[in-house]
């Protein structure tokens, strides 16, 4: 995974430590800070459970400083996103928010799978059209006397 200092991500598997930023990194780990809760945690590069974070146009997102902004546009120079939109409360238009200032407490707005990046839209597409057949197939009835002996009784 690319990483640069300052991108923000998440863990997979402690999500309660909200958003983490890239603090330090060698050629073999990466150090997230969680600012929300204090912790570092240090991750090998090549196999770390995290997902970078990134927000699209329509999003919106809060500032360390509590204030939102609704996304127009994503910039990303040298590895780090820059978002560009209106603030909501003041309503000004074309303020840029720097990724690393991006509030620590990430709370997800929008279900899971449509968060995660892991996951491609064509990859569900296809999953959701192969379901019916899966079901089907798990459905059918045994009759080989091998299946038939791991049948219930």
């Amino acid at each position: 995974m690319p990483f640069t200092l300052g991108q923000r991500w998440i863990s997979d598997t402690e999500s309660e430590l909200g958003l983490g930023t890239v603090v330090a990194m060698d050629a073999r780990t990466v150090t997230l800070l969680f600012p929300s809760t204090g912790e570092n945690r240090l991750y090998a590069r090549s196999d770390s459970p995290v997902t970078r974070v990134m927000f699209n146009p329509g999003d919106t997102i809060t500032s360390h400083e509590g204030w939102q902004l609704h996304i127009d546009e994503v910039k990303e120079e040298n590895g780090l996103l820059a978002y560009v939109g209106t603030r909501l409360d003041t309503e000004e238009t074309n303020v840029t928010l720097r990724e690393v200032l991006l509030d620590s407490k990430l709370v997800f707005s929008k279900p899971r799978i449509v968060c995660s990046p892991v996951k491609s839209i064509e990859w569900i597409g296809s999953r959701c059209a192969i379901a019916p057949g899966n079901f089907r197939a798990s459905s059918t009835v045994c009759r080989t006397a091998a299946c038939a002996a791991s049948e219930p009784i």
